[in-house]
């Protein structure tokens, strides 16, 4: 076990008025078998998207949008964004973690991370806890936490309702 502290780690909601906004990275992506500190091969993200509709999260390189982009998609891809790698056919309603290996989907290609988009679309989505790591055993114990504290904020947001319609 890797007992070292994050290199990044923050909390907080993002919130995109404009669905073109993107958040800009600088983050060294090779697709080496065992990469260095401070290269990335593997990604982690939760999501959800109540309302059905496509969802999609874009990793750009080398600050291309068009093949150098590596992008995840669940449900229809009603923009016809491509290339995108169909994670599910239908955006998930309850909050679901991803794990993906991005020099694979990206066609084996090293490239230099250059943006984020977190992509909804027709109305809301939602994104928490977008890890990189050097390895999928860096992700050990993420998707049980992030998906406890999920249902903890749902039970939490259930007994607030239950509470404002003076029911016990």
């Amino acid at each position: 076990e890797d007992a070292r502290p994050p290199i990044v780690q923050g909390q907080g909601i993002v919130d995109f008025r404009n669905p073109r906004a993107i958040a800009n990275l600088s983050l060294q992506f090779h697709g080496l078998v065992f990469p260095q500190p401070g290269e990335y091969r593997f990604v982690q993200f939760a999501w959800r998207k109540p309302a059905g509709g496509g969802l999609m999260i874009q990793f750009p390189r080398n600050g291309g949008w068009g093949e150098g982009c590596v992008r995840y998609l669940a449900g229809p891809n009603e923009r016809d964004w491509n290339p995108a790698v169909s994670v599910a056919k239908e955006a998930p309603a309850k909050w679901t973690v991803v794990t993906r290996d991005l020099y694979a989907d990206g066609g084996e290609r090293e490239g230099l991370l250059t943006g984020l988009a977190l992509t909804p679309f027709q109305g809301e989505g939602f994104f928490d806890a977008i890890y990189l790591a050097r390895s999928k055993s860096d992700f050990a114990g993420i998707e049980r936490a992030v998906l406890a504290l999920e249902e903890e904020r749902e039970r939490a947001a259930a007994g607030a309702a239950t509470a404002e319609d003076g029911a016990p």
